[in-house]
């Protein structure tokens, strides 16, 4: 399948609306077709509403089947047509739909910024035209523009065109322009405030999440400095923490633990187990929670949670690697150690 041709005019309406028609010319090769869809994320509006679509002309009503329009229940724009199966034609699909609050208000001056082309379709598009037309009252107040390069930008009196041949499918457009909406009834949008929203708490949830950390890792300083790693052999440094877990499993395999065990390493050693998979518990669950319930601040909200599964693991690490041993397991250990050096494994 390809799309020959896509037509977009995004309409913004006196109350800070817009009411959007897209109109796609697809060509269906060979292999027989049954489906065309339009998904783009939500950016820059407060919902999408009144979505009626076309082929050729007719109208699809609501629903499963042939004949039928499957729209998802948003945020993001998520329209389905169902058609019987059909080849080597080509056929035009329209779109229309109202998207709520598009218009960033700041003063006097407005600002529309419309994806009108996302990327990663499934089909590349051949031509392209974006038209943006604002209420005849308004004033333009500086160049249109479109964010991605090799567009051909117009002006209109209340309004921009921007065109453009051969737009891939791993390729976007996002078309703006700026103007007075001291003569519209404009409505601060959701997005907006939540964009300033993210912009005030977004410290605050690194600043979180480094803290989380960072008691994180204090925790474990803490616990090495009061239960250091018993030395190698005399005057060496700490065992490394592979030797040390190669022995106690050797051990604990063997069943002869007996008063070569710390038993307050031990309960040391179990309680940051117990607490490292808690706390990896307590991050999924905040995971999901900031997933389902915390979504205007993008994905800044998921810092807290991963930093709180980062300190599971590494509580669950620190477990691993923290030497049980008494004083006289160690020196066993070293015994062992040399013993394994000549091939000789016995305690």
């Amino acid at each position: 399948m390809a799309v020959d041709r896509l037509n977009i005019t995004v309409t913004v309406l006196p109350d800070g609306d817009a009411q959007v028609q897209e109109e796609f010319t697809a060509r269906f090769g060979p292999s027989p077709v049954s489906e065309f869809h339009r998904k783009t994320p939500v950016w820059r509006h407060d919902g999408i509403s009144n979505v009626i679509a076309t082929m050729d002309g007719q109208a699809f009503a609501p629903g499963e089947g042939a004949g039928r329009v499957h729209v998802g229940s948003g945020p993001d724009l998520n329209v389905r047509w169902m058609f019987a199966p059909t080849s080597n034609s080509e056929h035009v699909f329209t779109l229309r739909y109202r998207a709520a609050r598009v218009v960033f208000a700041s003063g006097i001056r407005g600002t529309v910024s419309w994806l009108a082309v996302p990327a990663a379709r499934d089909y590349d598009v051949t031509n392209v035209s974006i038209a943006i037309v604002a209420p005849s009252e308004t004033v333009p107040l500086q160049d249109p523009w479109v964010e991605e390069a090799g567009w051909q930008v117009g002006h209109q009196p209340h309004g921009m065109t921007a065109m453009r041949p051969h737009v891939l499918r791993s390729e976007s457009a996002t078309a703006g322009m700026e103007f007075t909406i001291d003569k519209m009834a404009v409505v601060t949008p959701q997005w907006q405030l939540d964009d300033a929203l993210m912009n005030e708490f977004v410290p605050a949830f690194v600043s979180a999440a480094a803290f989380i950390l960072v008691i994180g890792a204090g925790v474990l300083v803490m616990l090495r400095f009061k239960y250091p790693p018993w030395p190698a052999e005399p005057g060496r440094g700490g065992a490394g923490w592979r030797a040390r877990r190669a022995f106690q499993r050797t051990l604990a395999a063997r069943g002869d633990a007996g008063g070569l065990i710390d038993a307050e390493r031990a309960g040391v050693a179990r309680d940051l187990r117990v607490a490292g998979v808690a706390v990896i518990l307590l991050g999924l669950a905040g995971w999901a929670f900031v997933t389902i319930a915390i979504t205007q601040f993008e994905k800044w909200p998921l810092a807290v949670p991963w930093s709180i599964l980062v300190v599971g693991g590494m509580l669950l690490v620190g477990a691993a690697r923290f030497d049980v041993l008494n004083e006289q397991g160690a020196k066993a250990r070293v015994l062992y150690s040399a013993r394994v050096r000549d091939e000789r494994t016995s305690v």
